[in-house]
């Protein structure tokens, strides 16, 4: 599950290439970098147990 979830994150990294001709105000790169915040803290409490 912890590569589906990488393969996920790296997705919506890889919009912001196809988002390129967008307004800034469309796309709020916080919201990934939460995104990758959150899967690298399910990936170490999978790794705690």
């Amino acid at each position: 599950m912890g590569n589906e979830i990488e393969q996920i994150a790296q997705q919506n990294e890889m919009s912001i290439e196809f988002m390129a001709g967008a307004p800034e105000s469309d796309f709020d790169r916080s919201f990934a970098d939460g995104i990758l915040e959150d899967i690298a803290k399910q990936l170490r409490e999978g790794a705690d147990k």
